[in-house]
């Protein structure tokens, strides 16, 4: 390559001309000249590109060719930035025409010398000569002087978008092959339209906006070239996606296309070298790779793995060299196979039984993720409770979803199960289920049954035991529950709980039943739907409570002093005045409570008395005073609340004398009587004071009439002397007359209701006064019983057992044995009499039993006697 001026170097050097100094020249100490040269210096560079080197200072030496002794040595400095240098100097020469050897030297900022001129021989012209112009060949000296070859490293580079720089590597080297460092090179494109250096000694290219392949050179100041390329691309203006949108894939799968976005210029070609960055902005899911460069036809390329969420998911392209530009993707996420089948409604209804729920089951079929599956079979079936579906294998829709047409409940009561299943992921067996469950309700009530509570016992007042509980049922026989029941004690009183009440869930409803107080009566309660569908009737049987206290339930009324008082009844009663009946061993004592002028009146009887089934009657009483407001008074040792009777009086009969001592003694003893005295003919006499005594008639006494009655054993014995009775005299059922001797005399009748014992003596009368046997009669002895002009009758047991009658009246029947009664003769025994009777002796209307011995009567006397 042929050398080239440069031109700094060329205006260094324009003017070199004597006569001007400069004063950084330096100059010898030579004797002063006589003659002044001028000399006129342009340099001449071995390379083009010796501009590429910073340059400080030149140097400047000029040496006399006759004595090789320096004539001038100057520097002159070079200041950063200066493009030319302007230097005239003298020379100062001895003889015109003198010759004299010029050396120049270059130093960079750094000192060295890098370049070297000469030396070469010059003529300063003197005088008025024109000055001579000296070209003088510049070499580079330099790092890198000694290269014999520079290269490219790489020779060939990438493509270039314009407006951007590449920093090109360049090394010189030696003959070895060595590189060279420091070594300057010169840097040049050969096609400026498209890429240019902005600074020739550095390899920094910039590219332009014209697309197409540019060459550039590398060349050392010695001389040595390399070339390279690259291509430049003009700005890109637009990204869009090439290929890939649109597509449609399972979740979580990879898309079948490549995703391609294309980068063009204005010129709507594609820009290669761009990073072209693939980001997912919606349905989640991955790329890979996430960045690509393009390639020559503006195109990048990246794979998209869908996300798991069904339906459209979006991915953008972008890159920085386009701000606010995107290129957008779409795809359709599919769902994946089922993985889950889930209630999406129809879950916890209730319907009648037998009835169809209000919403149909539903299930919500989804993959994996969470999708809703479109078109999977889905199956519902029964598993408890009854009852039958329609529709019962939908497949899910768009959403999902599977709904089967109906769902009837069985006809039971309570829980229902229904179950929808499909096949697994892969078909092989598995399934997949949900269970609804409904609960089957009762009816309208129709029917109101009683379960429990009835007929119970309890005490009276009390709670009882068991709550009165009705089942209310519809017309399947369905418990119904929350029926409003109204309850009403309809008999015996008593107390409920509630007055109306709610069936339970198991259709029970109930009340706690006080019953009344009144024991034994009828105790009733009524439970009935409100509204009157049905009722049913619950009964209790009260019985008395815990006892409490004692009650008079009869009081004597009205008596003669020493009488057997009216029967008084004490009875055992509960709070509530029920008789405890179960009380069968209180011991129950009465005594006189009051009664004016009763200080000294004694009570007779049996005083205390046991408790029999809840009552005690004392049935013996007396009192042997007269006196107003006589009350009793019942008390007991446990400690029961004692009672009073009501008032009564003791009134005296007129003309009645009363035995008033409960013990024995004579009847001709005054104290014994109720008057003080012994009675007469004038008084009636009653022996009536309860108790086992004997009143003993030992001398003639009489009486206008007598009465024994006692509810003891009192016995009237006659064993001497005459009792004479002429009116009516009545012996009590529980009482005795004894005839041991003496006589029973008068023309009353005598009416012997309890024993009779006859061992001796006799009972006269006058016309045909009658002795009247109702009770047992025995006749004992070997004496004579005489009878005068009275009829014995017999209406009991008459044992006849020794001794004799002695007839001694003219009464036409004298024995007269009635219908029912029985004459037993049980030892040796006979009738006699002391005249001829006018009738029959003997009138057997009963049974006649003689068992041993004969009867010592004349046959035609003995009257209709059967003998047995």
């Amino acid at each position: 390559m042929a050398p080239r001026r440069t031109r700094l170097l060329t205006l260094l050097f324009a003017a070199v001309s004597a006569g001007l100094l400069v004063a950084s020249c330096s100059d010898s100490l030579a004797p002063a000249p006589r003659l002044e040269g001028r000399l006129g210096v342009s340099p001449l560079f071995a390379s083009h590109a010796a501009g590429i080197i910073p340059l400080s200072s030149v140097r400047f030496i000029l040496t006399r060719a006759t004595d090789s002794v320096p004539a001038r040595d100057t520097t002159v400095q070079i200041g950063a930035g200066q493009d030319s240098v302007v230097l005239e100097l003298t020379v100062p020469t001895f003889t015109v025409g003198e010759t004299f050897v010029l050396d120049v030297e270059l130093r960079d900022t750094a000192g060295v010398v890098v370049f070297r001129g000469g030396p070469i021989s010059v003529t300063p012209a003197t005088g008025g000569a024109p000055t001579p112009q000296i070209t003088v060949p510049i070499q580079y000296v330099g790092p890198g002087s000694n290269a014999i070859s520079v290269r490219i490293i790489p020779p060939d580079l990438a493509t270039l978008l314009a407006g951007d720089s590449l920093l090109l590597v360049a090394e010189a080297l030696d003959a070895a092959g060595e590189p060279i460092p420091a070594t300057p090179v010169a840097w040049e494109s050969l096609d400026t339209a498209r890429a240019h250096f902005p600074s020739a000694g550095r390899g920094l290219i910039r590219a332009r906006e014209l697309r197409g392949s540019v060459q550039f050179i590398a060349t050392l100041l010695t001389g040595p070239a390399d070339t390279g390329a690259i291509a430049v691309q003009p700005s890109p203006t637009s990204i869009a996606a090439q290929a890939g949108d649109g597509q449609t894939a399972t979740v979580d799968s990879l898309l079948a296309q490549p995703l391609i976005a294309r980068i063009t210029a204005a010129d709507g070609l594609g820009v290669a070298g761009i990073w072209v960055r693939f980001g997912v902005t919606g349905g989640g899911g991955s790329v890979s790779p996430d960045s690509a460069l393009t390639n020559d036809s503006g195109d990048a390329q990246s794979f998209w793995r869908l996300g798991g969420a069904a339906g459209t998911q979006t991915l953008t392209a972008s890159t920085p060299r386009l701000a606010g530009q995107t290129a957008p993707f779409s795809a359709t996420g599919a769902a994946g196979a089922p993985t889950l089948i889930a209630i999406e409604a129809g879950e916890g209804q209730t319907a009648l039984a037998g009835a169809a729920v209000t919403v149909a089951p539903a299930v919500l079929v989804t993959d994996a993720n969470g999708n809703p599956v479109p078109g999977a079979a889905v199956t519902f079936e029964i598993l408890s409770g009854g009852g039958a579906v329609t529709g019962a294998t939908p497949g899910s829709n768009a959403s999902g979803v599977a709904t089967v047409g109906s769902w009837t409940l069985g006809s039971l009561l309570g829980t229902n199960t229904l179950r929808a299943w499909l096949l697994g992921p892969g078909g092989d067996g598995d399934t997949l289920t949900v269970t609804f469950t409904a609960t089957g309700l009762a009816g309208l009530p129709t029917t109101l049954t009683i379960v429990a509570g009835d007929a119970q016992t309890d005490t009276a007042g009390a709670t009882l035991a068991d709550s009165s509980t009705v089942e209310a049922t519809d017309a399947g026989g369905n418990p119904v529950p929350g029926v409003a029941i109204a309850w009403a004690v309809t008999a015996g009183g008593g107390a409920l709980s509630a007055d109306t009440t709610l069936t339970d869930v198991n259709g029970l409803a109930r009340v706690h039943w006080t019953v009344g107080t009144v024991a034994g009566a009828a105790q009733e309660l009524v439970a009935e739907i409100v509204g009157g569908a049905d009722s049913a009737t619950f009964s209790a049987t009260v019985t008395p409570a815990t006892a409490t206290q004692l009650a008079f339930t009869a009081s004597p009324t009205d008596a003669f002093p020493a009488a057997v008082l009216d029967d008084a009844v004490v009875e055992v009663h509960d709070q509530f005045g029920n008789v405890v009946a179960s009380d069968n061993s209180t011991a129950v004592t009465v005594s006189i409570e009051s009664g004016s002028g009763t200080a000294s009146a004694i009570l007779g009887g049996t005083l205390t008395r046991t408790i029999a089934a809840g009552a005690v009657t004392f049935d013996d009483l007396t009192i042997d005073r007269a006196g107003t407001g006589y009350q009793l008074h019942a008390a007991t040792v446990a400690g029961l609340t004692p009672a009073t009777g009501l008032a009564f009086d003791i009134v005296a009969q007129p003309g009645a004398a009363y035995w008033i001592a409960a013990i024995s003694g004579s009847w001709n003893d005054p104290t014994a009587w109720s008057t003080g005295a012994v009675p007469t003919s004038a008084d009636t006499v009653l022996i009536t004071v309860p108790g086992a005594y004997v009143v003993t008639v030992g001398s003639g006494v009489s009486a206008a009439a007598l009465a024994l009655e006692v509810s003891s054993t009192a016995t009237l014995s006659i064993e001497g002397g005459t009792l004479t009775i002429d009116g009516a005299a009545t012996i009590d059922v529980d009482a005795t007359l004894a005839v041991s001797s003496g006589t029973l005399a008068g023309a009353g009748t005598v009416l012997i209701e309890g024993t009779l014992l006859w061992s001796g003596g006799q009972m006269v009368g006058t016309g045909e006064t009658a002795i009247s046997s109702q009770g047992a009669a025995t006749l004992t002895g070997s004496g004579t019983k005489g009878l005068d002009t009275r009829t014995f009758r017999n209406a009991g047991l008459v044992t006849w057992d020794g001794g004799w009658w002695q007839l001694n009246g003219g009464n036409p029947t004298v024995v007269v044995n009635e219908v029912g009664a029985t004459l037993d003769a049980v030892g040796g025994r006979r009738l006699t009499w002391g005249a001829t009777p006018a009738g029959k002796l003997f009138q057997n209307d009963g049974t006649f039993l003689a068992e041993a011995d004969t009867i010592e009567v004349p046959w035609t006397q003995l009257g209709e006697v059967t003998v047995a």
